[in-house]
Formats: structure tokens, sequence, C-alpha cells
């Protein structure tokens, strides 16, 4: 499933399926239950030999019929939950079906990692380097560069889910002293590259270039049975700055 909101939707997902595993390991059976959850593809009075959902049935706006396209197998059928309204020595009644969660897909059995999750990691910022190290010049190019690897991380999500995670710098933002800024896909090199540079225009002093780092991030679960990698929806961001330094302009002196 795919679309704004995928996030919400399958973290909503997971904690609703989550209530139903422990459901059915725990209370489907017990005579007592107060609650009852079914799977069914349509709210429909079912035949005798399977009673299923009685009508009237709500279902929440915007609820989807048409079961989605799905990455990992065949889509999930909806879930419905009822409560006891009155137990008597006759007879139980029950309030009506409701639909707790609509089509959902395999994966979403599966804990997603989310973007506040991810902004939590430690992603160790990169440093900044600048070119050269000591006196930078007036009017001549500024080398800039940063390490732009790869940064793999370990988690754990709801407890007990274990989780590898790959976050990959994809946009750099340097700013300088001087006011101006520059954004690149590319994290520069040492000279003799000058694939990302400045230059600076007016004299300063002890002046520094600072430098946010976008990751996008991919992970896996340890429980996913076919161990695939999935994407992390949203970023994160990181925060560095260069050693000070003093940009200096030269000036020529007659001799006699």
């Amino acid at each position: 499933m795919s679309g704004d909101g995928d996030e919400a939707f399958w973290l909503r997902a997971f904690k609703a399926n989550r209530v139903y595993e422990a459901y059915l390991k725990t209370t489907a059976n017990d005579p007592d239950r107060t609650v009852e959850y079914k799977r069914k593809a349509i709210c429909i009075e079912d035949s005798d030999d399977e009673p299923g959902i009685d009508q009237p049935c709500y279902l929440p706006p915007d609820t989807q019929v048409e079961p989605p396209p799905c990455e990992d197998g065949p889509a999930v059928e909806p879930l419905w939950r009822h409560t006891l309204r009155e137990r008597t020595a006759e007879r139980d009644v029950w309030n009506r079906w409701e639909q707790v969660l609509g089509w959902s897909c395999p994966e979403h059995q599966l804990p997603p990692l989310t973007q506040e999750e991810f902004r939590r990691l430690v992603i160790d910022a990169p440093e900044v380097n600048v070119q050269p190290s000591a006196d930078v010049l007036v009017n001549k190019r500024t080398i800039l560069y940063t390490d732009g690897s790869e940064q793999r991380l370990r988690t754990t999500v709801f407890g007990t889910w274990g989780i590898d995670i790959v976050a990959t710098p994809v946009e750099y933002h340097w700013t300088f002293g001087d006011g101006e800024s520059v954004v690149s896909a590319i994290p520069g090199a040492p000279y003799p590259s000058f694939d990302v540079t400045h230059v600076f225009t007016e004299p300063l002093t002890h002046t520094t270039v600072g430098l946010s780092v976008v990751w996008e991030g991919r992970f896996r679960i340890d429980a996913d049975p076919l161990h695939k990698w999935r994407d992390v929806a949203g970023t994160a961001t990181t925060q560095s700055v260069s050693a000070p330094f003093d940009v200096v302009e030269l000036r020529s002196h007659l001799t006699g």
C-alpha cells in the first residue's frame, strides 16, 4: 500500500493484529469472554455452519472495500469486533460488530520502523573538512568535504522485535559564516577535487562551516520470513560543524 499516511496505517494495523493474535491465543475459547473478533471480507450474514457477522454493521468513514495490492502476498481480510452487552442465564446479548481494521497486507503483521524512531537513533554526524585547513584565502575556492558512508545500526521496537537499519546520507546542506549556503547531493572530496567549494569574498576571523546531513533509512526485521529490506517513511538529520578558521586577504607589498 502506498501514499500519504502509510506509516500511521501500518502502525495501527500492526497493533490491531497483535490484539487479534493475543485473542486467538488466550480468549477465543473462553466461554466467559466478553469480546469476540473475526476476520471477514464483507459485513454479511453467514451460514449456520459458520456463524459470522450479523447485520447491522458499522463501517468507519473512507473504509476500503476492495483488497489493496500488497508486497508480501495476498491481502488480509478486515478485522471485526463486538462486545458483550448483557449476560443472562438464558443467553448472551452482544453489541453490533464494528470494523477494527480494514483490508491490510501480510507485511503489516510486522512492526514498522517509524520516522520518529528512526530520528531517535544515534547516527554519527560526519566530520566537516575544509581545505586549506589553515587560513582560507578571499576570492579563492575553498574545498569542502565529509564522509558520505552509510551507517549500520541496530535497535528493537515494541520491546522484543529486533531490527537492523542502514542509514544512507542523501543530501548535504552547507552553511558558511558569511551568510551564504549551498546544498549538494554529494559529500565532496579532498584536493585535487573541487566537487563542493565555496568562495569567501570578505575576510573573516574564527569562522566555521556548518553541515546538516539528511539521511534516508532502510530496515530489516529479524522475524520477517522474507528477510526483506524496507524503506523508512521519512528522514533523519544530523548537524556538525568544522574547526574554526580565518578567511584572510593577501596583499602585495612593494619592496625597495
